[in-house]
């Protein structure tokens, strides 16, 4: 599945496919499916969190803080694998493309909240997780 995605002022297409997984070993020395599973509860919990806030009234202020201490706690892992996840999607549609250092290297700020984000957790999560977990029960 390709599909575009927008990095600050950078357009990329992305693509998930048999290969993904191979590539991602490949290229950093671990398998994707726990990766992927990370974000996906990452991003669970981070929403069961804001439901349960916005339940109680706090104002969108005081959600947003809570939110950040939580966050705080697993963003950095976050973000290491959603950067990692990000290229591999990119590779696996232009096998030329640069290496992952000097990716990073054109990439000023990674603000998990940005739309693109969001777009490659969820290729990976329905790409991965959602058969995995499945299968597991």
């Amino acid at each position: 599945m390709i599909k575009k995605i927008k990095i600050e002022e950078a357009e990329y297409e992305i693509n998930s496919n048999a290969y993904t997984r191979l590539l991602y070993k490949k290229t950093f020395n671990k398998g994707i499916m726990e990766d992927v599973k990370v974000i996906a509860e990452y991003a669970l919990e981070i929403q069961n969190e804001k439901d349960r806030l916005e339940k109680e009234g706090l104002s969108q202020d005081e959600i947003n803080t809570a939110i950040g201490v939580i966050a705080l706690e697993k963003i950095d892992t976050f973000v290491e694998i959603i950067l990692q996840i990000t290229y591999v999607f990119i590779k696996c549609n232009d096998e030329k493309f640069i290496s992952y250092e000097d990716w990073l290297k054109t990439i000023e700020k990674v603000n998990p909240n940005d739309e693109w984000v969001s777009e490659v957790t969820e290729l990976a999560v329905s790409s991965f997780y959602r058969q995995w977990a499945y299968r597991r029960e």
